[in-house]
């Protein structure tokens, strides 16, 4: 990512959101225990006229709350889904890096505390563990493979921009820029974290980041959405740290 910054023309904005108002104590425990049909699920958070694809991504996406070291709190986005039998969130790694306290929520209310499993913030991808949402679909992961060319493909994510609530937003595929692939999209505060899915319901990476020019004075770059691509996770280092915390509970 260093390279990512110094080579930019551009001030690069993180779409975290702070000094957001933080759950009750009650909101480490799970409040809804009673595990919800698919049928439930979608019905409630997917319209069925909707593509599969972006329903899926409505139904798994989810709220991080956070308290940094440092005392300041923030929000961001995630998707939960099922990594190699692991309940886990996926994320951007500056949502959830250098903190005391990581709460998601689902959009029902189901809230869960979660552990940190893999952290990446050059690459900006991150993995949490949680116990399993009962209220969540319970799909398994499809990462894309290896870097391939994916300009002018469609893709679509689901997340909490502006903190105004559950919104999908759909977009294609522009170009990339050093590690980081470039939308024809749209994002706000909020959105960090959230889960890039393409037309087959891979996920191809995370929500990143937006960039605000350096012209006569500074403005937005509209419709410009940078997203950390998934294929440069490490799969090995995720299933090891993975299977730790899972030994430790």
């Amino acid at each position: 990512m260093r390279g990512f910054y110094r080579a930019s023309i551009a001030v690069i904005v993180f779409l975290t959101v702070a000094a957001f108002v933080w759950p009750s104590a009650q909101g480490v425990i799970s409040h809804n225990t009673e595990t919800q049909t698919t049928a439930d699920i979608y019905s409630d958070y997917a319209p069925v006229g909707l593509t599969s694809v972006a329903r899926n991504s409505r139904a798994s996406a989810v709220y991080i709350n956070v308290v940094k070291n440092n005392g300041n709190q923030g929000m961001g986005s995630g998707t939960y889904g099922i990594y190699k039998g692991y309940p886990v969130i996926i994320t951007a790694a500056h949502v959830v890096s250098d903190c005391s306290a990581i709460i998601v929520s689902s959009y029902n209310g189901e809230m869960e505390a979660a552990r940190l499993a893999y952290l990446d913030e050059e690459a900006d991808l991150a993995v949490l563990y949680v116990e399993r949402m009962r209220s969540m679909p319970q799909q398994k992961f499809k990462f894309i493979g290896p870097k391939r060319d994916m300009i002018g493909k469609d893709v679509v994510y689901s997340g909490n921009p502006n903190r105004v609530g559950l919104l999908t937003i759909y977009g294609n595929v522009a170009g990339y820029s050093y590690n980081r692939m470039i939308l024809h999209s749209y994002a706000w505060m909020g959105a960090s974290g959230s889960g890039v899915y393409d037309k087959h319901g891979n996920l191809v990476g995370v929500v990143s980041a937006i960039s605000i020019g350096r012209w006569m004075l500074p403005q937005l770059i509209e419709d410009v959405v940078y997203v950390a691509p998934i294929y440069y996770m490490n799969e090995t280092v995720l299933q090891a740290a993975l299977e730790v915390i899972h030994d430790d509970l």
